[in-house]
C-alpha cells in the first residue's frame, strides 16, 4: 500500500474583486466533501466574519478556513480593489483525519513575502496551469496545510507521517500486519513514528492497533459467525490466538462476552 496524502486539490487561481456582491457563507455548502480554503491577501482589503467578529483583511493576511463551518468572507466594499491569491482542497475521506479544533475563532497568519510558507503557496499557485496540478501536487497542498496550523496550534499539531500510519493502521486493522509493516511502508525509521504517534494521540501504534482490532471483533460477536470465522476475518493467524487477544483485553473469553451481550438484548 502506497500512501498519498488524504487531501485532494480542488481549486487554484488569483483574482481581484471590487463588487459589494462578492461574499460567500461557508456555513451554506459545498455538498460532498468538506473542503479547506487557504487564501491570502496581495492587496487591497477583504473581510472575513468568525463566531468572535469581523476580521479586516490587510496585504500579508493568510487565512484558513473550512466549509461548511461558521466562517463568512467577502468584499469590504472601500472602493479599492481586493486581490488574492487561493488555493481550495477537497477532504475525501473521513474529516476526522484532522484535528477537530483546526480552525479557531482567529484563523489568520500575518506573514512577510519571506516567509517560506508564502513561497511555498505561491509557487503552488504559480504551477495550476499545469496538466499535472491536481494530481502530482496534492502533498504539496497537503504540506503547506500542515505548515500553516503548526503555526496556529504549533507543534501538537499532527504530523503528516501520524496521520499516515494511523490511516494504514485503520485500513488495515483486519489484516495480519503488525504495527512493524505499516511503519515499512512510510519513510520515516519506525522508533521515530512511534514516538511522534504517542505524542499525537497518547497512545503507541500498537495499543491504538489493539484497540482497533477489538473493536472489530466486538462487532463481529453480535453475528452469528463463528470464532473461527471471526479471527481470520480480523487477521489472526488462529482462533486460539485471537481468544487470547480477545481475553487479555476484555477480561472475558469471546463466547462469554459474545453471551452477556445475547442477555442484554
Amino acid at each position: 500500500m502506497i500512501w498519498s496524502p488524504p487531501i485532494k486539490l480542488y481549486h487554484a487561481g488569483i483574482e481581484s474583486v471590487d463588487c459589494n456582491d462578492y461574499y460567500l457563507d461557508c456555513s451554506r455548502g459545498p455538498h460532498g466533501p468538506t473542503r479547506i480554503l487557504l487564501k491570502y491577501t496581495i492587496s487591497g482589503e477583504g473581510s472575513l466574519w468568525t463566531p468572535d467578529g469581523k476580521i479586516t483583511l490587510r496585504k500579508g493576511d493568510l487565512f484558513l478556513i473550512s466549509r461548511p463551518s461558521e466562517f463568512k468572507y467577502g468584499y469590504k466594499g472601500d472602493g479599492n480593489p481586493w486581490e488574492f491569491a487561493y488555493l481550495s482542497i477537497k477532504i475525501p475521506g473521513d474529516p476526522s483525519l484532522f484535528l477537530p479544533d483546526f480552525f479557531k475563532p482567529h484563523p489568520v497568519l500575518g506573514v512577510s513575502e519571506r516567509d517560506p510558507l508564502l513561497k511555498r503557496f505561491l509557487h503552488l499557485i504559480g504551477l495550476r496551469e499545469s496538466n499535472s496540478f491536481k494530481d502530482h501536487h496534492a502533498i504539496d497542498a497537503y504540506q503547506i496545510y500542515l505548515r500553516f496550523i503548526r503555526r496556529i496550534h504549533g507543534e501538537r499539531a499532527l504530523h503528516p507521517q501520524v496521520i499516515a500510519l494511523k490511516k494504514l493502521m485503520d485500513d488495515g486493522c483486519k489484516t495480519g500486519l503488525r504495527v512493524g509493516d505499516f511503519c515499512a511502508q512510510l519513510p520515516y525509521r519506525k522508533e521515530t513514528l512511534i514516538r511522534l504517534f504517542k505524542d499525537a494521540f497518547g497512545d503507541s501504534p500498537g495499543g491504538y492497533l489493539s484497540k482497533r482490532k477489538l473493536d472489530e471483533a466486538r462487532a463481529l460477536l453480535q453475528t452469528n459467525k463463528s470464532i473461527e470465522e471471526i479471527s481470520q476475518e480480523i487477521g489472526f493467524s488462529s482462533s486460539n490466538y485471537f481468544i487470547r487477544f480477545f481475553r487479555k483485553q476484555v477480561g472475558e473469553s469471546p463466547n462469554q462476552y459474545r453471551r452477556s451481550w445475547v442477555s442484554r438484548l
